[in-house]
């Protein structure tokens, strides 16, 4: 049998969601549309945070990861409204580099 060689690149997080095609679309908005979204993620975050925290606090593991991956892909999002953030990490991903 001939055997195939499959070429796999290990990214970060966060330019692992930037390649996703609806980050692509988050990137399409206007101006005053990135900004609300990013603010809400941003309080997404802060609040997702402060929640991994008490749950951590309150010996409640699973609901202290739970709460701590929520922030950190608000976090990720939000980042990726930024003016011109991340773009180029964006593009490197989809043509099969690192970015």
């Amino acid at each position: 049998m001939e055997e195939t060689q499959t070429l796999r690149v290990e990214v970060p997080p966060t330019v692992a969601v930037l390649a996703l095609p609806a980050a692509q679309r988050l990137r399409e908005l206007d101006a005053p549309s990135r900004a609300a979204l990013r603010a809400v993620l941003e309080d997404l975050r802060r609040d997702a945070h402060a929640r991994a925290e008490a749950s951590w606090q309150a010996r409640k593991g699973f609901a202290a990861a739970y709460w701590r991956a929520v922030g950190v892909y608000a976090g990720h999002l939000s980042r990726a409204l930024r003016d011109g953030s991340c773009s180029e990490h964006a593009g490197g991903v989809a043509e099969g580099g690192r970015g």
